[in-house]
Formats: C-alpha cells, sequence, structure tokens
C-alpha cells in the first residue's frame, strides 16, 4: 500500500512540475491583472530551479512616467503573488515584446540540446531574459545539477533563436566533474567567433587544434539551434491574440 502510494505521490509531483507556466504565460498573468500597458514597462523576467519550468516567474517593471525605481512581481499558478519596489533591477532597457519568438520552453528546448551536444549533465534549470545592448532580447539559461553546481549557461536571441555564447560547455565533461579533478578550473565562454584562426597565426599547435575544435562545436551548436527554433519559435503577439 505504501508504494502504491508512493508512486502516485511521485506521479503527481511529477504532473505538478510538467505545469507549472512558462514566462510567456507569467506575463500574460501581469496583463491581465494589470493592464495590457504593463507588458512596455517589463525590463527583467527571470525563473530559478525550473524543472523544467520554474514554479515562481519574476517579473521586474519600471516605474512609468520617469518615477524612477522599479517593480519585482512575482507569479505563480497565474496570480501575482508579491509585488514590492526594488531600487535596481541590473537592466534599464525595457523588453519589446514585439521581438520576443521564443518562450522560456523553446529556450530549454534549445538550451537542453546544445548541453547534449557539449556532454554536460543538469537537473534544473534557471532562467533570465532582458534586452542586450541593441534593444534584441537574450534568454539567458543557467543549467544546475541537483548539488547546486552550475554546468554551463546558453545566451540565446529571443527574436531569431541564434546562439550568441555559450559558458562552461564544449569541453567534453561535465563543469563539476572538470571541478573535482582541478581545484581551479579555467572557465570556458565561448562567443561567435569574430575571425578564423589560422595556423600561421596561432602560438602553439596544440592550441590552435582546440580552438579550431571550439569553433566546430560552436558552429554545429548554432546551426543547431536555428533548426530546433523553426519548430519552437513562438511570437508573443500571437500568443497573446490566441
Amino acid at each position: 500500500m505504501w508504494k502504491a502510494l508512493a508512486i502516485i505521490s511521485f506521479a503527481a509531483s511529477t504532473a505538478l512540475a510538467q505545469q507549472h507556466g512558462t514566462a510567456y504565460e507569467a506575463m500574460r498573468s501581469v496583463s491581465n491583472q494589470l493592464g495590457r500597458p504593463a507588458l512596455n514597462h517589463i525590463v527583467l523576467v527571470s525563473g530559478n530551479g525550473g524543472n523544467p519550468q520554474p514554479s515562481r516567474w519574476r517579473i521586474v517593471l519600471e516605474q512609468p512616467g520617469g518615477e524612477g525605481g522599479y517593480r519585482a512581481l512575482d507569479v505563480a499558478n497565474g496570480q501575482i503573488v508579491s509585488d514590492k519596489p526594488i531600487s535596481d533591477a541590473q537592466s534599464s532597457r525595457p523588453i519589446e515584446t514585439r521581438k520576443l519568438n521564443l518562450d522560456s520552453s523553446g529556450a530549454y528546448s534549445v538550451a537542453a540540446h546544445t548541453a547534449d551536444t557539449s556532454h554536460v549533465v543538469f537537473d534544473y534549470a534557471s532562467y533570465t531574459l532582458r534586452s542586450d545592448s541593441r534593444g534584441n532580447p537574450v534568454w539567458t539559461v543557467t543549467l544546475q545539477t541537483a548539488a547546486g553546481s552550475v554546468g554551463g549557461a546558453v545566451h540565446i536571441g529571443a527574436n531569431k533563436g541564434n546562439i550568441t555564447r555559450v559558458e562552461g560547455m564544449f569541453r567534453g565533461t561535465n563543469t563539476a566533474q572538470i571541478q573535482a579533478e582541478q581545484q581551479a578550473p579555467p572557465r570556458q565562454d565561448v562567443r561567435e567567433p569574430e575571425t578564423d584562426i589560422s595556423d600561421e597565426n596561432a602560438d602553439d599547435e596544440d592550441e590552435n587544434f582546440i580552438k579550431h575544435g571550439i569553433k566546430k562545436m560552436f558552429y554545429r551548436a548554432r546551426d543547431d539551434a536555428q533548426r530546433m527554433f523553426d519548430r519552437v519559435r513562438q511570437s508573443f503577439d500571437d500568443f497573446m491574440h490566441r
């Protein structure tokens, strides 16, 4: 009997984890409760410990009318459960929702595939959506193990679905495993290469070989992400009007 109850409890908790809302749904909840104009003032969307989606989203709004400061709204189960002022949002540029074509569920698909390509093992995903210096919305999906170690992070353009940067990946193993072998491992931060790496410009042949391998894996991940984006693409405007 106890075994049956344990199975039912596990199934219920798994179903609940799968039912957690996406970022789009949290933003729609803000629109429903505060009015559609509130969407024009969102500067940050974040959620931690997703499995794959977090149980609570934090949406930060700038104060309209040049009042200064920000409002931090916590959204869970389709409701705003907390609303408090904060002084700093670590981002001051509102997200242009018309440019959003990737929900957090799609961002997870891209990040999980990239992690699999890089042999990174993870249990949870944390999300941050903010505008970059050019005003383009960017997802940062940070992958974590159950023990709390960071397995890596993937930066994904929420407009076109392109991977612009990865951290802690393309080393053939998980960051947690590297840390077990080395006390202070160098952090792997891979951006889209701006120039080709040629043999004649390299100081060391082995280093050049590694750079070429990283570059190749980056391009592979980028191309895979673009193909996946075509399948998971979802316009926020279309989502709000359905």
